[in-house]
């Protein structure tokens, strides 16, 4: 099964060095568009998804969905499922080299 997604980027600054372009981008998905930005720790905007959340947020889904497979073959009744998930990324000595 393929999956498809279009992440598009533009620039809004007139000079395009590390401090001053924008990380604000957009990720469309057949009918829909979602503003995404990097992270706040990566000069991103904070009212914006980022990739890192929805990361956690796509292996929940599938933790959850797979769940929600099981219950229903098994005949359970369902109404409700929240999921909440946290997730702590940390640099490792190879991931912190800086890009040059």
């Amino acid at each position: 099964m393929e999956h498809h997604a279009t992440i598009l980027w533009r620039r809004t600054s007139e000079s395009f060095t590390y401090d001053s372009y924008n990380r604000a981008h957009e990720w469309r998905f057949h009918s829909v568009t979602v503003p995404a930005s990097a992270a706040p720790g990566f000069r991103g905007d904070a009212t914006m998804v980022n990739p890192e959340e929805a990361f956690v947020a796509s292996l929940s889904s599938c933790h959850m969905l797979t769940f929600l497979a099981l219950a229903a073959k098994k005949r359970f009744s369902l109404f409700r499922q929240p999921t909440w998930t946290v997730c702590t990324i940390k640099p490792t000595k190879a991931a912190s080299l800086p890009i040059r």
